[in-house]
């Protein structure tokens, strides 16, 4: 799991902002799930498949780590709450998200098997659960916050090969996959924590000016926590809006940030880095001008911008539009 996974399950996990990643994106922004009823809970899975029914031999031990899972108490019932978040396009998510919930429900049936003293049928005995004993539901959030357009599965079914009036389709039992991507989302304001100021900045990370927009008009940013000013340097890919954050301190002794005094540094950035990019792509074709033996254009190329460009493209530094 790489740094902006394990940053972004932290951030997360903690129960206002998990409860408000529910209801924002399950609910509408209504507060179905309150922070209070959220209890932590173990993310790892073990599991051994039986490899002879006889003898009830078991094969390897296979362990399955979920990001985030959380009990959630309310009025009606217990209910595990889970989420997988992904930076990159899971293909196979549809298989895993269906395994997940399956290992789930095993172990639930384990415990209920354990805590069963006596069975009362033949059937009971064998599926070592009582006919009135009843499963905790689950239900799993397979969050997409990477940067290209999600065209993964959304459903076991989006995975199978199935042949054009397939008469076998409509017997097949499918299983859907809560699936919310980020760059689909169009209404942040229904998520009533950091949340809101952390996904409206990551949905435009790939566009500099959106970014140094938002940052310089969006009132939003002139009270942000530390967390969530970590989270943003390192989803963003800005280590300097951490390094750098006495700069934005709203009151000495404070730890609340103002992001929008950032707008000034993401500024500075961005005209380095285009200093730096111009500086570098000049150095590769003076050099290529002087393999070529064409030492009298190294002097207009440095004055004049068409002709510059020109051989950057000709030279195949730059693509022609």
């Amino acid at each position: 799991m790489g740094e902006i996974n394990n940053v972004m399950n932290d951030y997360m996990s903690q129960s206002e902002r998990f409860a408000d990643f529910f209801n924002g994106t399950m609910f509408e922004g209504r507060n179905v799930v309150k922070p209070k009823g959220l209890k932590d809970a173990s993310e790892k899975y073990n599991q051994s498949v039986v490899v002879n029914p006889r003898t009830k031999e078991r094969g390897k031990s296979v362990e399955r780590i979920r990001d985030l899972k959380k009990i959630y108490e309310d009025k009606a019932c217990f209910r595990i709450l889970g989420i997988e978040g992904q930076d990159y396009i899971d293909y196979a998510s549809g298989v895993r998200g269906a395994e997940y919930d399956i290992m789930e429900y095993r172990n639930q049936i384990k415990r209920l098997t354990k805590s069963t003293e006596s069975k009362v049928t033949k059937s009971e005995l064998f599926s070592r659960m009582n006919r009135t004993d009843r499963l905790i539901p689950t239900y799993t959030i397979w969050f997409y916050y990477g940067t290209e357009p999600y065209d993964g599965p959304r459903c076991l079914s989006d995975m199978m090969d199935f042949s054009e009036n397939d008469e076998f389709r409509r017997y097949f039992s499918d299983y859907k996959l809560n699936v919310i991507c980020l760059n689909e989302i169009e209404d942040m304001s229904v998520f009533n924590t950091e949340l809101r100021q952390l996904f409206k900045l990551m949905k435009c990370r790939e566009n500099k000016e959106l970014m140094r927009q938002t940052l310089k008009n969006d009132k939003d940013y002139a009270d942000i926590n530390e967390d969530t000013l970590y989270t943003m340097s390192v989803t963003l890919g800005k280590p300097k809006l951490w390094e750098q954050r006495e700069k934005y301190l709203k009151n000495e002794g404070e730890v609340n940030y103002n992001m929008c005094l950032a707008f000034e540094q993401i500024e500075e950035d961005a005209r380095e880095e285009g200093r730096e990019e111009g500086e570098n792509l000049l150095a590769s074709l003076i050099n290529k001008l002087l393999s070529s033996g064409r030492d009298k254009d190294i002097s207009r190329v440095t004055t004049d911008v068409q002709y510059r460009e020109k051989l950057y493209i000709q030279y195949g530094l730059k693509k022609s539009v």
